[in-house]
């Protein structure tokens, strides 16, 4: 199946801007919280 046959499947929705808000900032709040830290191992391996 082809990407272009997948996307016409999907229908177009436009929400208001207040939701579209809300979910950037828990998306951001979560993506955030969630990190963990990484650290870079200097060993023979």
């Amino acid at each position: 199946m082809k990407l272009e046959t997948i996307t016409q499947s999907y229908k177009d929705v436009r929400l208001p801007e207040k939701p579209i808000n809300l979910i950037k900032d828990l998306t951001c709040k979560w993506l955030c919280q969630d990190m963990r830290p990484f650290s870079i191992v200097e060993d023979i391996g």
